[in-house]
């Protein structure tokens, strides 16, 4: 029975299912066992139980393609099919319907691509990435309207089960972390069931949120797992025993080429990160200057030296950069290096000779352009100059 102070509580579970073709189809192969309509079997009893918990509950199922996302339950009416109707043997019929709707849909969508399971063989180093920021936004919208349709006096909470195999794909890492905070700000609590190797953008989500991360040692007992760990709502799991957090990795994503980074730069305007150095921000075009080590001493009149021995470290440390630069003009130092003052062009980053300056913002390029790319400034092109000829008088 549900208590009085629970009665204007309802709770929304959106479950988001990793269905990549391409991986479940390896898992398949690789692990006889265990295989895709397995894990919806799984996530049946897990909807049906949280349904069941309380009266006025709310379930979503949404499938995180390689390209697309899309709902499995529920259904609008307009897109509502006839599915094939099970026998009548007792069950309630919302149970019913769910587990109608997820197979009819989930058929229907690996019937769609057919096509890429069966060139899967041919290609093994084809990715296995799917589309979870995109079916993370499409949580979110989903939850926003719900809560605007709610009755007045009716409360609703929102988490999110991510259920995933593939691997994580740099490339999504900027709207994922937008998903991520917009998730933080709405109060929605996201959850994480990793069946292969481990996900650090999930492990920062369900750091951030203060969801449940958790990678199935054993993927044969998914739903002990699910109904374990996941099924719990948030405040009863303070009073349960749960498998320990794991050790976030807090990595992020540079903008150039999508790979996590331990140590990078950062845009001081719009904290873009790069692996690499470079003079343009390519998010905020703002401008940076960058003076080499060797530029930067001889400007400022600091000593440069590349030790020849490396084993000698501390002799140079105590020769060279111990005394004072007053000190330095009466002892017999290392010669001065010869300063490559060459400039990097904004175009390509190479360091080039002879360059095109843009008259305006002092922009370098390798090459002439008609517009500046920095301050937009449109140059007129003009052709050689004919002579002339003076009449005869």
């Amino acid at each position: 029975m549900e208590d009085s102070t629970d009665k204007g509580k309802s709770s929304l579970l959106i479950v988001i299912l990793d269905t990549n073709s391409v991986w479940w189809g390896r898992k398949r192969t690789a692990d006889g066992q265990f295989s895709l309509s397995h894990c919806v079997d799984c996530i049946s009893v897990l909807a049906n139980s949280h349904l069941m918990l309380r009266h006025k509950n709310k379930l979503a199922v949404i499938a995180a393609h390689t390209d697309h996302s899309v709902f499995l339950y529920p259904q609008h009416k307009s897109k509502q099919t006839h599915t094939v109707k099970f026998p009548d043997d007792g069950q309630y019929e919302m149970f019913r319907q769910v587990e109608g709707q997820l197979r009819a849909q989930l058929k229907k969508l690996i019937m769609q691509d057919k096509e890429k399971v069966d060139e899967m063989y041919d290609v093994p180093e084809q990715p296995s990435d799917s589309l979870i920021a995109g079916a993370m936004a499409v949580s979110l919208c989903y939850a926003h309207r719900l809560e605007k349709e709610c009755p007045i006096g009716e409360t609703l909470s929102t988490r999110l089960l991510v259920i995933k195999g593939s691997e994580d794909c740099p490339s999504q890492y900027m709207n994922f972390m937008n998903a991520v905070f917009t998730a933080q700000k709405q109060n929605i609590i996201i959850d994480a069931c990793i069946l292969d190797s481990d996900s650090g953008l999930l492990q920062q989500a369900c750091d951030i949120t203060g969801g449940m991360y958790l990678k199935v040692p054993q993927i044969q007992g998914l739903l002990q797992y699910l109904m374990w760990v996941f099924l719990p709502d948030p405040s009863t799991r303070s009073k349960m025993v749960l498998p320990p957090r794991a050790q976030v990795d807090y990595r992020a994503a540079c903008f150039c080429h999508r790979n996590l980074i331990d140590i990078g730069y950062v845009c001081s305007v719009c904290l873009s990160i790069y692996c690499t150095f470079s003079p343009i921000c390519s998010t905020c075009q703002n401008l940076f200057f960058c003076l080499y080590s060797y530029q930067a001493c001889d400007i400022t009149g600091g000593m440069y030296l590349k030790i020849p021995q490396i084993q000698g470290l501390l002799q140079y440390l105590m020769w060279v950069f111990l005394p004072d630069p007053s000190t330095r003009s009466k002892m017999v130092l290392p010669p001065r290096a010869q300063v490559d003052y060459r400039a990097a062009c904004f175009c390509h980053r190479n360091l080039i000779d002879i360059g095109y300056v843009c008259s305006v913002c002092l922009s370098i390029y390798c090459t002439f352009s008609p517009i500046c790319s920095t301050c937009q400034t449109t140059f007129k092109i003009l052709g050689p100059q004919k002579l002339k000829r003076k009449k005869k008088t």
